[in-house]
């Protein structure tokens, strides 16, 4: 029993990990399609994008 609980835990942390990293994905690549004139909180305004992700030129 507690064997089938930690399957069915660790299933549903995959699927959930899955699902996030695709989302993601499909996030970057939309704004990566748009370029980099739109900024990506106009495309995005509800502010779920990565802590240090950087979109554009960095400069040294």
């Amino acid at each position: 029993m507690i064997a089938l609980g930690l399957v069915a835990g660790t299933a549903a942390a995959l699927l959930a990990h899955l699902w996030r990293r695709k989302k993601t994905h499909r996030m970057l690549q939309s704004i990566s399609n748009e370029g980099y004139e739109t900024a990506a909180d106009i495309l995005y305004p509800e502010g779920r994008r990565g802590g240090d992700l950087l979109y554009g030129p960095v400069l040294p």
